[in-house]
């Protein structure tokens, strides 16, 4: 070791530029993975309700084939609101209610 570099306190580092740069890909790409799942996870938190569209997604129904079965029940209205003449549904209880009613139902 040479007397000059060791009473300057210097140290002398070498790192292969291809790995470095495979570790800082490979981190630079967990974290955009772990901030789209936060963003994801926001989204779902946020949409507390689903529109109609989605609510017939969901159950694979026709409106007309809801409203006759389960729409005007009692039991469903809780879930159901009428925003700006567009129906909103409980994401949560909705779905649970259909889920519910279903299994009951065994509609094929």
């Amino acid at each position: 070791m040479d007397k000059n570099n060791s009473s300057n306190g210097m140290v002398t580092l070498q790192v292969d530029s291809v790995y470095l740069e495979r570790i800082i890909r490979e981190e630079a790409r967990a974290l955009l993975i772990e901030e789209k799942e936060k963003s994801n996870q926001l989204i779902k938190e946020e949409s507390k309700y689903m529109t109609r569209i989605e609510f017939l997604k969901y159950t694979n129904m026709s409106w007309n084939t809801i409203q006759k079965e389960f729409f005007f029940n009692e039991d469903f209205a809780p879930f159901r609101t009428l925003v700006n003449n567009k129906w909103r549904f409980d994401r949560v209880e909705a779905t649970a209610y259909f889920d519910k009613w279903l299994k009951a139902n065994k509609l094929a």
